[in-house]
């Protein structure tokens, strides 16, 4: 029994070293199950259904990145499995909003030197397609990309403007409930809504997107 458990022990610490996969929501810094925050909000009454109005709003996906490449392998796609984001919305106030796509507002030169990054975003009921597209991507760095994908972390940041179509909205939101309505003072803690890429959870800034609809 004793070497059942010393090889066991031994084996359990010579494993290589994994991402487990998650998803997190972050409210004003604390951890959440956002999905029983969005259904106590669409019954709260009024006097209630302004506290979460501008505060702040971070989405943690890690360990889901997939690498593809496109066209020759002249373009590199970085998708996220499972969807991202699934209960929040971006897309300024329309029920089913076609794909968008913006530019990276910054890129880290070590990885992406001289290179093109895209994101597109396609939102749909149940969950949310991010995709990015890079074009002339440094070789030297690819290797070193494909073999860390897995650790790959993406973070999105905004505030909490409205529900619309049972999702939270980082932008501001058109639905019927009017949760966060234009008298609400709150509402002017509008920020803007970002997504950065690191290569892990503590690693470094690989790409910045601002998702914006308006200014910061």
């Amino acid at each position: 029994m004793r070497h059942l458990f010393i090889i066991v022990f031994i084996s359990f610490f010579c494993l290589p070293h994994t991402t487990v996969s998650q998803e997190l929501y972050l409210l004003e810094g604390h951890q959440v199950l956002l999905y029983k925050i969005i259904n106590w909000w669409y019954f709260a009454p009024n006097e209630d259904s302004v506290q979460l109005c501008g505060d702040l709003l971070e989405y943690k996906n890690i360990g889901n990145a997939k690498i593809s490449f496109l066209q020759n392998d002249s373009i590199m796609k970085i998708s996220i499995e499972g969807g991202f984001a699934p209960l929040l919305s971006v897309a300024d106030g329309c029920e089913n909003c076609p794909p968008a796509s913006t530019e990276a507002m910054w890129t880290n030169d070590a990885y992406f030197s001289n290179s093109i990054a895209t994101l597109h975003i396609e939102e749909l009921a149940h969950t949310n397609n991010y995709s990015i597209f890079i074009e002339n991507i440094n070789k030297n760095r690819l290797k070193v990309l494909e073999e860390e994908q897995r650790q790959l972390a993406f973070i999105l940041t905004g505030t909490v403007q409205g529900l619309q179509n049972g999702k939270i909205t980082l932008h501001p939101a058109r639905d019927v409930l009017e949760k966060c309505n234009e008298s609400n003072e709150r509402r002017l803690g509008f920020s803007a809504i970002n997504l950065v890429v690191v290569l892990s959870e503590d690693g470094p800034q690989l790409l910045k997107f601002n998702l914006s609809s308006r200014g910061e």
